[in-house]
């Protein structure tokens, strides 16, 4: 609702609600109708606010057509919707409470495509509330952020020059992170000792690309995306390949289940595999 860009700051509430009308006229057309949205209004000549005929002289001038009891009790006041010491009610079933924070990268935003973003597995929130969060893109970034829901600082940023990153996972709770794109590559980037292990192909698979994968929950399997219908899960300590899996038709997706027992696929067939 800015006028414009320079402009910051806190608004009046008759002015927000001017800027409200101006942009709801301004795409529903010049002959559209606000006067439902004036309260006092209403109150005063009886509209309703469906748009029906006025009230009758001896209608009473209580809200009870606006919404049943629960509504109006929530909407005239400015009491938590989960203190129920006053109205004796809690939140309904059907409303949800819920707070927009900062945004998750706000510290340092891509500089395109956010392709993966994944929080760290082994780690609830700390003492201060935190989670530790990991993005990538196509900017061939990784970054690190330490959520809190204000700041959100950074944490530390890996530059890969050759790569575009289409995934990003970690691997289990190790404090490695796998990353991969449109390349027959892929690299293990270890965020405790810094250092970077770029894996140059598969043995015994010739893979243009290896863009899509999933880690197993304990980071001891990684299920790569193959072509002609494979599933190639490699050893996700050693690097290497430990066998395939085959599905009818080409693989779109896979992930393992949560116990880390089983890999899910699907593909061009309409199909999922277990």
């Amino acid at each position: 609702l800015r006028r414009h860009a320079a402009e910051d700051g806190a608004i009046s509430l008759p002015e927000y609600e001017m800027r409200l009308r101006e942009r709801y006229a301004s795409t529903a057309g010049a002959a559209a109708r606000t006067d439902w949205a004036d309260v006092s209004k209403v109150r005063r000549e009886g509209i309703r606010p469906s748009g029906e005929s006025k009230r009758r002289a001896d209608d009473s001038d209580d809200d009870s057509d606006y919404g049943d009891d629960t509504a109006r009790d929530i909407l005239e006041s400015n009491a938590s919707l989960f203190d129920t010491s006053s109205s004796g009610r809690p939140l309904p079933p059907t409303l949800l409470d819920i707070v927009r924070t900062r945004d998750a990268n706000l510290a340092e935003p891509n500089g395109s495509v956010v392709s993966s973003l994944q929080f760290h597995p082994g780690s609830s929130e700390d003492d201060d509330g935190n989670l530790l969060l990991m993005t990538a893109g196509m900017d061939k970034m990784l970054r690190f952020f330490r959520v809190d829901g204000e700041s959100n600082p950074k944490v530390h940023g890996v530059h890969f020059p050759k790569m575009p990153i289409m995934s990003a996972r970690f691997l289990g709770d190790t404090g490695s992170v796998v990353l991969s794109g449109r390349r027959p590559f892929f690299y293990v980037y270890d965020a405790v000792s810094g250092k970077v292990q770029k894996i140059p192909s598969i043995a015994g698979r010739k893979e243009r690309s290896l863009e899509k994968f999933a880690v197993s929950p304990d980071g001891s399997l990684i299920a790569f995306v193959g072509n002609d219908g494979y599933v190639i899960l490699v050893d996700g300590q050693t690097r290497k390949w430990v066998g395939d899996l085959k599905m009818n038709g080409s693989v779109r997706a896979v992930e393992f289940s949560r116990d880390g027992e089983y890999v899910m696929g699907s593909g061009s067939d309409g199909d999922v595999y277990r």
